[in-house]
């Protein structure tokens, strides 16, 4: 099954079942969910509480671009090190 790994402002990361994720959250990538929690776990980061896992480098305090980087950051050496993973899919604006 095709899950979505996304993160939240405050870069705790979570893993939604198809191409859907919360709002006000950004997605880092799309695979199966085996895959994603893989490089979830060798890539990120414990929260505080460690109940977690969080994008390195994103923790709610710093301003949108340098979180926004982060995220980026993180996404691309995911997708780098699993070939299974991709993007997530976007659609071209239309009528623009």
């Amino acid at each position: 099954m095709t899950c979505t790994a996304y993160c939240s402002r405050d870069g705790v990361i979570g893993i939604a079942d198809g191409l859907h994720f919360p709002d006000a959250c950004l997605p880092i990538a799309v695979g199966s969910r085996g895959h994603l929690s893989f490089q979830i776990e060798e890539l990120g980061e414990r929260t505080r509480k460690g109940r977690a896992w969080r994008v390195p480098g994103v923790t709610g305090w710093e301003r949108d671009h340098v979180a926004y980087t982060a995220v980026q950051i993180f996404a691309a050496t995911i997708l780098t090190r699993n070939a299974s993973l991709r993007r997530w899919p976007m659609k071209a604006a239309e009528n623009v």
